[in-house]
């Protein structure tokens, strides 16, 4: 559908768990990381990056708009 119509973006999500420089860190930060968002600001960083322009940066890993390590 979005080939049809020539719009749209793909935004792939995952949780911290999906960056691999951060990966020995275990499960407690993790899941302390969890509990001071409410569903808003969660979601926060997946709309920004759904709506970037065109031009806009594409390819990368976010949290809280920032661009992070992989």
């Amino acid at each position: 559908m979005m080939r049809k119509n020539k719009y749209g973006r793909i935004v792939n999500v995952s949780s911290r768990y999906g960056q691999l420089s951060t990966m020995e860190r275990g499960d407690a930060a993790y899941r302390i990381s969890k509990t001071p968002l409410t569903p808003e600001q969660g979601a926060e960083t997946i709309v920004w990056a759904a709506t970037l322009p065109d031009s806009g940066l594409t390819g990368k890993f976010f949290s809280e708009k920032k661009e992070i390590e992989w």
